[in-house]
């Protein structure tokens, strides 16, 4: 593909399995947060079950959930052994200690230790003298992350970061482009333990998940000018930016409508702006409602398919998995070139994206269009133009071998060889340390 590039480390290519034979069984050791709470969380629960094949995989988690909030993500299936490490019954500080003592143990029992996200990083790092290898994986970015307040970034980016980065062995980024923001004015002795590992999917069955059966009321939206977006609703997704599109689109496309599936903090707001500027709002669709705000849907992959387009409109990300979903259900798609991921998940083999710095234009690539970020002078503008002659003149649903080919790339059988060639790599460099 064009925006690949090659990674290397201790010698190895990524992706490769060493020559010398088959990998020796391991004892690995994931920390997160928690599950069930966004699609990170899958994709840490998809490594763990992927790596649980070749090695004793242990799941560790901070807490066992965020309290069940109703647009939570149900629970990836688990098939490894899942340890609690705080039993949420202390203050921040004791809960923090209890922690640092509980995952101690277990990493001096594992032969790697894997953590997602900024807090099990940073208890990953703080336990680096342990012995045992530290891959931190970072699943987006902070500078750009709307969700953390600017007390919280200048922490994080000033202080707990360059701690983390120093530790850590190596350093797994959601995609090329966290892995650049993380390189960025730092030593090359850190920027050469960035190895980014792009996708953790199952493709054959999102594929397959895209076109399973919905709600009647549903696929009547395919009769309509369409629009889709899919995402959990708080500030970092340019909702806000998509309702206020589409009521432009809504004054010279009369017919149209907007789905928006999935929940969060901001869906009330969400609601009153659409009202504010004279578009019907419904929790379902019926003969009047221009914006369905659907809820938390199971599977959400298959509501994608009543769609004219797919308006992917995030201000900032990692590698959106929902992005690899609208590849997956088949329809025309549109993105923000947000930081960072949807330049690496719609370029094909024949895209080059290296070079480009930034989209003031539309650019069409293999797999969508990718537009101006949200937040750009002139956006709604170039957002408009190019949205309403694709509505008018839809695109043909790409065929199930068309969408598989989309998004094999992604596969966990295809990324996990990376972790296995990474893992391999690592406990060999220890093992001959220890030798």
């Amino acid at each position: 593909m064009g925006n690949e590039r090659t990674w290397r480390f201790g010698g190895m290519i990524l992706g490769e399995l060493p020559k010398s034979g088959p990998p020796v069984r391991r004892r690995i050791i994931l920390l997160g947060p928690q599950i069930g709470y966004g699609g990170s969380e899958k994709s840490f629960i998809r490594l763990a079950n992927f790596l649980s094949r070749y090695h004793d995989t242990t799941v560790t988690l901070f807490t066992s959930g965020y309290g069940g909030a109703d647009y939570s993500h149900a629970p990836e299936p688990t098939h490894c052994p899942v340890v609690i490490l705080d039993d949420g019954k202390r203050g921040w500080i004791a809960r923090w200690l209890q922690r640092l003592r509980n995952f101690r143990a277990l990493k001096r029992q594992s032969d790697i230790a894997i953590s997602f996200h900024s807090g099990p990083n940073l208890l990953n790092a703080l336990l680096s003298s342990v012995g045992t290898p530290s891959i931190v994986s970072e699943r987006g970015s902070k500078r750009y992350n709307l969700n953390i307040s600017f007390l919280n970034r200048v922490v994080w980016q000033g202080v707990f970061d360059p701690l983390i980065y120093r530790a850590a062995t190596c350093i797994v980024p959601a995609s090329s482009g966290v892995g650049d923001e993380i390189a960025e004015g730092r030593p090359k002795s850190i920027e050469r333990r960035i190895v980014p590992i792009e996708g953790y999917i199952d493709a054959e069955e999102l594929v397959r998940s895209a076109d399973q059966l919905i709600e009647p009321e549903y696929e009547e939206l395919s009769h309509f000018p369409t629009i889709v977006s899919c995402s959990r609703l708080d500030n970092g997704k340019g909702l806000r930016f998509l309702i206020d599109l589409f009521s432009r689109v809504k004054a010279d496309v009369p017919r149209s409508r907007l789905l928006i599936v999935g929940d969060g903090p901001i869906r009330e707001e969400l609601q009153g702006r659409a009202m504010a500027l004279g578009l019907r709002t419904s929790h379902s669709p019926n003969a009047s409602a221009d914006v369905i705000f659907a809820g938390f849907k199971p599977n959400p992959v298959r509501y994608m398919r009543v769609g004219s387009v797919f308006a992917f409109t995030s201000r900032n990300e990692g590698l959106p998995n929902v992005l690899i979903e609208a590849l997956a259900s088949g329809i025309d798609v549109i993105s923000a070139d947000c930081p960072w991921g949807p330049r690496s998940i719609l370029a094909g083999a024949r895209d080059n994206m290296v070079s480009m710095k930034n989209t003031p234009a539309p650019v069409e690539l293999e797999h969508g269009l990718l537009l101006p970020p949200v937040g750009d002078p002139g956006a709604m503008g170039i957002w408009l133009s190019s949205l309403l002659p694709r509505l008018a003149n839809p695109r043909p649903r790409r065929t199930p071998e068309e969408r598989m080919a989309a998004v094999i790339r992604f596969d966990i059988n295809n990324t996990g060889k990376s972790w296995l060639a990474l893992i391999e790599s690592l406990s060999r460099s220890r093992d001959l340390g220890n030798s």
